[in-house]
């Protein structure tokens, strides 16, 4: 009989999110740090919105609230604190913080307008839609357009992440995008940001978001992944074409035409002679660079760097290449350093922007470089660095394998309260594994509070034996012959479902191969029942909406189906998981983390790779109940999860303990008998 259930219309007091907003009012009031893991349906947001509201307009203090997922924000902030705001007795501001990156920058267009002779026609056609959604925006939210090829090159040369950035001297400063989000974020008491934004602050020593001393982190268990990633850096020739391509290109709209049309002072004219040449050999460096690890890699999707490494035939011309690019990057910087020193004693308008435009440059090259002290780091064990095939690029990338020191000492030393939260934290009851991965004190205290829904009752949980079996078809047998049996067992079940049936991949060439075949065996039946497939049917936002207008699908998804999917009610009765979600040892990445592990005589298939696995087939679980009224079937096409001892661990770590194990047939028609009872 609270305010909420008074106000809210179809709102349902819960005793589970009523702990929670408890335990959290305790930690930030104490302050403390703490973990908690609170099942679906518990109501996790409001559980830590009322509180860090509270929280903000008695103290003063600011809350920062940081998600991983772009749905879960938007989900905060248009309909969690909407409705607050219309339910609590108190008035209060929040704002979403983003980025400089995700904001247009006007002095930029304006100068991205100005060369639009000068460009392709693919590039004026953007130019002219930008426009167009210019007239509408009050954000300048680059997430607002439309995604498609072409805008991200947009957003490269447009957004406000310049460090010459200087709104108090700015033409254009008064009706600036990122100027406008940076004052709702300053006069806030609640902000929500995501984990990249909130790792990009640490980096730079706190100095990007307004400074708050309260932070929960929702969906944290991706905490360690996120900062592994943002202390990391990579490069790709795509990537250093793209900021050499602003110094110079032959086509215009460069730096250099600007300079060349603009400029007044001999003195920058001169200094501009050499900065094409010095733009054109680092492209050339750059080629020949991508050009060897394009044979290194060869066929292969990636690629380690390790002391062995250090022997094969190619590795001093590969150190050779790297310092040569080393050199000529450090070469246009110091160039473009002259040239805007020389443009900071012109006083006129033009000269300011070619500037701001020119400092831009500098900090994209900066980036670019700063990974280069690591690129050939193999003695290290801490770090790694590989090569990787990403479409028709090559990425080099580096990054950290052990971050827990970092984040205890940038992030909850730093903090008066951080509360870490999510459906999935725990493994069979225990956060061990986080508490050591993130850097936690091991007297961090934690509260696991379980879902309202009976999943007893509205979820049956079967293990099938014979459609891959641990004996024999994970270690054997082609991909053809493995999708041949799945797709037999899916037709079968779609026949009796309509439908109505998520299936969750670890590897993309299963999925493809099983789309192929399941393709032909249900277009023969013609019942009907299509398929949405991952990498074949447009992106996951597409293929969602799709299967909510049309549930008469399966969808065939990889590693980003397994979780973040909402989709209640009828539209979804059976999600199938086809194999237990381990990861790949041979992913750069995750050896060199289990390789770090064992040099500290630990067990890394305990330690990390089965931790792993059962958050992820935790989330995939997740999928199916969503609501208290939600009824359906969750299928394990994996043996292990019986036969293995580590398959308890998983067993254990799921909110319904009991499930049915039989051959296919047997499964299916226990799901046939009890449809037919639903019926």
């Amino acid at each position: 009989q609270g305010l909420l259930e008074q106000r809210i219309v179809g709102f349902e007091s819960r005793a589970g999110q009523q702990t929670m907003v408890r335990e959290i009012t305790e930690k930030m009031t104490q302050p403390n740090h703490c973990v908690i893991e609170a099942g679906t349906g518990v109501g996790k947001s409001l559980a830590y919105l009322i509180p860090g509201i509270w929280l903000a307009k008695t103290t003063g203090h600011k809350v920062v609230v940081a998600t991983h997922t772009i749905p879960l924000q938007e989900q905060i902030v248009k309909k969690d604190l909407a409705m607050l705001s219309e339910a609590l007795p108190f008035t209060f501001k929040s704002a979403l913080v983003k980025g400089k990156s995700n904001y247009l920058c006007l002095r930029a267009w304006l100068a991205y307008l100005h060369q639009a002779r000068d460009r392709s026609l693919e590039e004026r056609l953007l130019a002219l839609s930008v426009l167009v959604w210019l007239r509408e925006t009050r954000s300048g939210d680059f997430q607002e357009l439309p995604y498609g090829t072409g805008y991200w090159e947009v957003q490269v040369e447009t957004n406000a992440d310049v460090e010459a950035c200087n709104p108090v001297k700015c033409a254009h400063g008064d009706v600036c995008f990122f100027m406008r989000a940076r004052r709702q974020a300053n006069q806030a008491d609640l902000l929500v940001a995501n984990h990249s934004l909130l790792f990009a602050d640490i980096k730079a020593g706190r100095a990007i978001l307004p400074e708050y001393d309260y932070l929960v982190v929702d969906e944290a268990h991706h905490l360690v992944d996120t900062a592994i990633e943002q202390f990391g850096s990579f490069i790709s020739g795509k990537r250093i074409r793209a900021v050499l391509d602003r110094v110079n290109r032959i086509k215009g709209g460069s730096l250099v035409h600007q300079i060349r049309q603009k400029a007044r002072s001999e003195q920058v004219l001169a200094y501009l002679v050499t900065l094409p040449q010095l733009a054109e050999q680092a492209k050339e460096q750059a080629a020949e660079l991508f050009y060897l690890l394009e044979d290194i890699l060869g066929k292969g999707h990636t690629y380690r760097f390790t002391e062995h490494s250090c022997g094969e035939p190619w590795w001093d011309s590969l150190e050779t290449q790297l310092e040569n690019l080393r050199n000529r990057v450090q070469q246009l910087d110091q160039a473009l350093q002259r040239l805007s020193d020389g443009l900071a004693q012109e006083e006129d308008e033009d000269a300011q922007g070619i500037n701001y435009d020119l400092t831009g440059c500098r900090g994209q090259l900066s980036m670019i470089s700063e990974g280069f002290p690591y690129y050939l780091e193999t003695q290290d064990p801490q770090r790694v660095t590989w090569l990787e095939r990403s479409g028709r690029q090559i990425l080099w990338r580096t990054c950290p394998i052990e971050v827990s020191a970092l984040l205890r000492e940038l992030l909850f030393n730093q903090t008066r309260s951080v509360i870490l939260t999510s459906a999935t934290l725990s493994v069979a009851g225990s956060f061990k594994y986080l508490y050591q991965d993130a850097g936690l004190e091991t007297a961090t205290q934690s509260l696991q509070v379980e879902s309202p829904f009976c999943y007893e009752q509205q979820t049956r949980l079967f293990v099938v034996r014979d459609v891959f079996a641990a004996d024999d078809s994970l270690v054997a047998g082609t991909a053809v012959s493995q999708a041949e049996r799945l797709a037999q067992f899916l037709s079968q079940l779609a026949h009796i479902l309509h439908g109505k049936t998520l299936v969750l991949f670890t590897a993309h060439q299963l999925l493809r191969a099983t789309y192929d075949v399941l393709g032909n065996i249900l277009d023969g039946a013609g019942e009907g029942i299509g398929i949405l497939a991952q990498g074949i049917h447009g992106d996951r936002s597409a293929i969602l909406e799709e299967f909510r207008h049309h549930p008469r699908n399966i969808i065939l998804g990889a590693s980003s189906y397994w979780e973040g999917i909402d989709l209640p009610g009828a539209m979804l009765e059976c999600v199938v998981l086809v194999k237990l979600p381990f990861w790949s040892p041979s992913i750069p990445l995750i050896e060199a983390r289990c390789d770090w592990l064992k040099l500290q005589n630990r067990n890394a298939f305990y330690d990390f790779m089965l931790p792993q696995a059962v958050v992820r087939f935790k989330q995939g679980f997740g999928r199916l109940i969503r609501t208290k009224t939600d009824r359906g079937y969750v299928i394990v096409l994996d043996d292990r999860l019986i036969k293995k001892s580590y398959g308890e661990t998983f067993i254990r770590s799921l909110p319904t303990p009991s499930y049915q194990v039989g051959e296919a047939g047997k499964v299916l028609d226990r799901i046939r008998q009890f449809e037919s009872v639903r019926v």
